[in-house]
């Protein structure tokens, strides 16, 4: 991750926003004419290298916006003067430019990086020169050493010892180049829409991931043989084991790493697994999870909730992309679903008061505690037993449950026995476990005879 920027890197013309709109949804900007504190930001976040001015009539001057996306980072800005970096780096840059001419060299290779046609990539641990002989304005994307080594390992299985070697060159016209420079540029150009994205955890996590399989996939390195090695797909319980997980975590981020570590596998073998038993990928299954669970938000239509909330919840950064996935997934467009879920709850009846006995001194109101993945059969649900009367709290989780009805003695708990991770009858012995004696009455969708007997026992 970044650095903390220190305010002694900024005069008072240019100090970061106070205002609560803060952090990754509005950069700080770094404006400085010093150019030792410019040396000194520069080796923090680049590595070990020195930082001179080079030709004439040019006052040095430095503008950059940083957007930190955890082990990816991105510096856009400009420099007012020639500029010539020389040292080693620390992790993996990807070098770009918007405006200006500028050359790159590195273990004995040159390039030449230009606008909107090439990049370099400078690997760490080699002695490294980035020179514009004017002013110029560059675009760079850095990734943290480990956490390109260590996606390496994930896809391979094979352990990394040192930096990969990438080739300096990489065009941007075509190939992972291109992708990398269209996400640059909708970063630095789009900075206060993309910052609200990059907050999300799934999100940064996403991005992380397919920074690194651009580059990986993409840029010629040293250790691309490790990539071209057939795995043997992995056996279909390793497909249910991560299908399993990803059900109970496509709420929060994912990463290869988390995968490869619960299946014992390489990500090579489990991709092959999946390709072998279900026709697609861990990351479309993923993908297809977080759009339902985007349409289980949509309907149930939250005061606040807005497109690109449930968006970057489902991984997408740009809302437009978000749109387009959901509609060809549901046939119709988010703000249709969530209009269907505004009328639905619109819609239900209201409870009606009903005269009650009135309960002795000091006894404890009951409530009927509801658990179903179906938002739906939740709002129907409640409103009938409200309607009829009862006390009710709905929840979409098993854990809300958990917590919810912890010490509570009166009341029943009709829970969906497919419930995923812990299932319905994994939260009943939970209830149990913490002393909570509800009656609980399970629902089903499915009529399997075994879960039936188990759930009456």
């Amino acid at each position: 991750m970044l650095p903390p920027l220190s305010p002694s890197f900024l005069p008072e013309t240019s100090m970061p926003d106070r205002s609560p709109r803060q952090g990754l949804d509005r950069p700080p900007l770094i404006h400085t004419r010093d150019l030792e504190k410019a040396r000194v930001l520069l080796a923090t976040v680049y590595g070990d290298l020195t930082a001179d001015v080079v030709g004439r009539g040019h006052r040095f001057e430095w503008r950059a916006t940083p957007v930190d996306m955890g082990p990816v980072s991105l510096f856009s800005g400009a420099f007012a003067s020639g500029m010539c970096l020389r040292g080693v780096s620390s992790g993996y840059t990807v070098s770009m430019a918007t405006g200006g001419s500028v050359r790159a060299a590195s273990s004995g290779n040159a390039a030449e990086i230009a606008p909107g046609l090439s990049a370099a990539v400078f690997s760490p641990g080699a002695r490294s020169e980035w020179s514009a002989e004017g002013p110029a304005r560059p675009l760079n994307l850095v990734v943290e050493a480990r956490y390109l080594e260590a996606q390496l390992e994930a896809l391979t299985g094979v352990a990394v010892h040192g930096p990969l070697a990438f080739s300096l060159s990489m065009p941007t016209t075509d190939g992972p180049g291109t992708f990398l420079a269209r996400l640059c540029r909708f970063l630095s150009t789009e900075t206060e829409q993309a910052g609200r994205a990059l907050g999300h955890p799934v999100v940064m996590a996403s991005l992380g991931e397919a920074v690194a399989r651009a580059l990986l996939f993409g840029q010629p390195h040293d250790h691309a043989h490790l990539l071209e090695k057939a795995a043997p797909p992995s056996s279909r319980s390793v497909v249910r084991l991560v299908e399993e997980y990803l059900d109970a975590h496509a709420q929060g981020p994912i990463g290869t790493a988390d995968l490869t570590t619960l299946a014992g596998a390489s990500m090579a073998s489990i991709d092959g697994a999946f390709f072998a038993h279900r026709g697609t990928t861990p990351w479309d299954f993923l993908r297809k999870r977080r759009l339902l669970l985007a349409r289980e938000r949509l309907l149930l239509a939250e005061p606040g909730e807005t497109a690109a909330s449930v968006a970057h919840a489902a991984g997408f950064l740009r809302v437009e992309r978000f749109g387009a996935a959901y509609a060809a997934e549901f046939g119709e467009t988010p703000a249709e679903t969530k209009r269907r879920g505004l009328l639905a709850a619109e819609a239900l009846p209201r409870p009606r008061r009903r005269a009650r006995s009135p309960s002795p001194r000091g006894a404890e109101a009951a409530t009927v505690f509801l658990v179903h993945r179906d938002p739906s059969w939740r709002r129907a649900a409640a409103g009938l037993l409200q309607e009829a009367g009862h006390a009710v709290q709905a929840f979409a989780s098993s854990l809300a449950l958990l917590e919810a009805a912890r010490g509570v003695g009166a009341g029943c708990a009709v829970i969906d026995v497919q419930l995923p991770d812990p299932n319905g009858l994994e939260v009943r012995a939970l209830l149990r476990e913490q002393g909570c004696a509800l009656p609980v009455v399970f629902t089903s969708d499915e009529g399997d005879v075994a879960v039936a007997v188990e759930a009456m026992k």
